[in-house]
């Protein structure tokens, strides 16, 4: 079973159930809740709103971001849009991060907008294969903003065949696993 089926079953199944809830109220307000059905539905906007930037099936995606809401949501959304996710550590030096986004061929960039400010900002010349730097945050000084591409885009199943061979992450260690 895929990652987005799953996703699509609960939401089925357990429709008004609490999937996820966020304890650290960065980006949502402290203990936001979303139930299966909210979730799936704002996983299949921003899925859309990604494939609508022109990200196609098999595109790197690649985050850079605190493991918060924003990140869960981007993650399956990531993967129900056929894309690669790759997450990438936060406490990384911002040659490492530069590395990691130009070896994994990234051509999406999600980011924190402090983590924009503090690390990004200074490389972000050097980011060549990303077209797509989307923020998430409030003045977070990326070309496209995270919440407009939830908002703006429709809530229904994304339209991309996917199979269980795709694959759906790139993850790089630090060489201490």
């Amino acid at each position: 079973m895929l990652i987005g089926d799953a996703l699509r079953r609960s939401s089925n199944v357990y429709p008004d159930k609490i999937a996820v809830i966020d304890k650290f109220g960065k980006y949502f307000p402290m203990d936001f809740k979303y139930s299966y059905r909210e979730l799936y539905e704002t996983v299949n906007r921003l899925a859309n709103g990604l494939l609508s930037l022109g990200l196609t099936k098999g595109d790197r995606v690649a985050i850079l971001s605190d493991s918060r809401m924003g990140y869960a949501v981007s993650y399956l959304a990531s993967v129900k849009a056929g894309l690669v996710f790759s997450p990438i550590n936060p406490a990384l030096l911002q040659d490492e991060v530069s590395y990691l986004i130009q070896d994994s061929g990234a051509k999406a960039f999600i980011v924190d907008a402090d983590l924009f400010q503090k690390t990004v900002r200074g490389i972000r010349s050097q980011l060549n294969t990303v077209k797509y730097l989307i923020g998430m945050g409030e003045e977070h000084g990326c070309s496209y903003d995270w919440r407009t591409l939830i908002r703006d885009n429709p809530p229904t199943e994304p339209q991309v065949k996917l199979v269980d061979d795709d694959l759906a992450t790139l993850i790089y260690t630090s060489g201490t696993t």
